[in-house]
């Protein structure tokens, strides 16, 4: 637990949460309440929000890629974001 949270929060970790993010506000209805509004409050739609959430994962991506290492957590990540494109 320590290896993947708190000061040891490696970027895989990091990239899968943004992705888990997009995934579930990509999945909500179009009229949910947290974006039904459009104000300057609230200036993003989901799916300007889950592109966001989609550059972020990349990023982390982008950076274990500069790693040999590739372990479960990579693998998932990587999955999830092209999940993410898929939208």
């Amino acid at each position: 637990m320590e290896s993947v949270s708190g000061r040891r929060l490696r970027w895989e970790m990091l990239g899968n949460i943004f992705s888990v993010f997009g995934l579930s506000v990509m999945t909500m209805s179009d009229w949910e309440p947290l974006f039904a509004t459009a104000n300057n409050d609230n200036p993003y739609n989901k799916r300007d929000y889950g592109g966001k959430m989609k550059e972020c994962a990349e990023a982390c991506l982008a950076l274990c890629n500069d790693v040999d290492a590739v372990n479960e957590f990579v693998v998932a990540l990587m999955s999830s974001a092209f999940v993410l494109q898929s939208y």
